[in-house]
């Protein structure tokens, strides 16, 4: 009940200041694109040479993926980015991971014009994807969480789980 109300004032105010509202920020928080497996079981025909670029990898999918996000993105909040890359604008953070920091790229082709028409010499705008060492990166939440541990290791001793490993080994 209580959240009906919240949404329902929360309409009421969009109705009333919905037009005199400027966006002034956004922050967007995405997972990487379509990849191939990561690991596979023991009796999987597939294996890791089956796949172009190996285990973990974005696939061509993924890739197509993140760029019409990157388009999406620059449609519907084109009006707080310049078109071209301006530093002072945008701050890219990804995962240290071949997929993630291509699933980054792939969608900032999406949001800018990359190519850089007015140098010959530089035809492509880099935009810089920054990165932090997974032991300092409070964002991903990996930290020692008793909760987590206790559900994953719940988990991992069902029989469900263990009946599943079973048929798969």
């Amino acid at each position: 009940m209580r959240e009906s109300v919240i949404i329902i004032f929360l309409i009421s105010l969009n109705q009333i200041y919905g037009e005199q509202m400027e966006l002034i920020a956004g922050h967007v928080l995405f997972r990487h694109g379509d990849r191939t497996p990561i690991t596979t079981y023991p009796t999987d025909p597939m294996k890791e040479t089956d796949w172009p670029n190996g285990f973990g990898q974005l696939t061509n999918n993924g890739i197509e993926q993140h760029h019409r996000l990157g388009k999406y993105l620059r449609g519907r909040y084109g009006s707080i980015l310049s078109l071209n890359y301006t530093a002072s604008e945008i701050h890219v953070r990804s995962t240290d991971y071949d997929r993630t920091l291509m699933s980054a790229q792939s969608n900032l082709v999406g949001l800018y014009r990359l190519y850089n028409i007015s140098d010959d010499k530089m035809p492509i705008q880099p935009i810089p994807i920054h990165t932090v060492p997974t032991n300092e990166d409070f964002l991903l939440g990996l930290n020692d969480c008793p909760r987590y541990e206790q559900i994953e290791k719940e988990v991992y001793e069902s029989d469900e789980f263990k009946n599943m490993n079973t048929y798969y080994e």
